[in-house]
């Protein structure tokens, strides 16, 4: 039985947004981005800790939040917190180091996605005791269009063949180790411009690891773009997403 972790990287800017702060500090129903996200794990019994990488310079004010949390007695789980890094890699490198050595498997999510079921994290903590490397995903349901370099449209996708990849993203912790040291190797080497991971899967798929699927669904979509927080505020508003806790399986 795997021992699983799970790490939330915390240092979006929500440039994209438009947004005056950093995004995961944004609110819906009066709770932060990044603490709807750290529930879902902390509440889960099935994860053993959580480590959490926010801004170095923020470390003070996120610990005064995870004091208020434990006291209120929302946050049952082993939570540290570890320096972000310049790059999203980075981040979750730091946040492994931070996890007690006996989490043998990891959970990587996005504090941006702060829906995340209790479905979609026990199905991705059974995809890790199977062994498996993963992502979480769901299907393209709208037709793709490719475009051209004149702007106008050179083709339609087949969306049968396509995915919309979410997290958790779901890996040995060993392998993850292995897979920061060899890539941290070729950038000494290359230097940064050779590879620019987006997301754990593609450091994995690099390195020649298969990757497989856990179901998704649109309340795990990721804010991103302006008008994403409304929309998920009155999915909040209409009761489609339980307080954490009260989720059934």
């Amino acid at each position: 039985m795997a021992t699983v972790g799970a790490i939330i990287p915390a240092g979006g800017s929500g440039k994209r947004l438009g947004a005056d702060r950093p995004k995961q500090m944004l609110e819906i129903g009066g709770v932060p981005l990044w603490l709807h996200a750290l529930r879902a794990f902390a509440l889960e019994p099935a994860i053993a800790e959580t480590a959490l990488a926010v801004p170095a310079a923020s470390i003070p004010e996120f610990e005064r939040a995870l004091d208020a949390e434990r006291r209120a007695g929302r946050l049952p789980g082993k939570v540290v917190l570890a320096p972000g890094g310049a790059e999203r890699w980075l981040s979750v490198r730091n946040a492994l180091a931070a996890l007690s050595p006996e989490v043998d498997a990891v959970l990587v999510h996005d504090a941006a996605r702060p829906f995340v079921s209790a479905r979609i994290v026990r199905d991705c903590v059974r995809a890790l005791e199977r062994g498996e490397s993963f992502i979480v995903a769901r299907p393209c349901v709208d037709t793709v269009k490719k475009a051209g370099p004149d702007g106008f449209v050179a083709g339609t996708i087949d969306r049968s063949e396509l995915r919309l990849a979410q997290t958790p993203q779901g890996f040995a912790r060993a392998d993850l180790e292995k897979w920061f040291a060899e890539l941290d190797n070729v950038r000494k080497v290359a230097g940064d411009s050779l590879f620019v991971p987006t997301d754990e899967a593609s450091i994995a798929e690099r390195f020649g690891r298969r990757v497989s699927f856990v179901e998704g669904d649109y309340l795990n979509d990721k804010i991103t773009l302006p008008g994403d927080l409304e929309r998920f505020e009155a999915f909040w508003k209409a009761g489609l997403v339980r307080p954490r806790g009260k989720e059934k399986a």
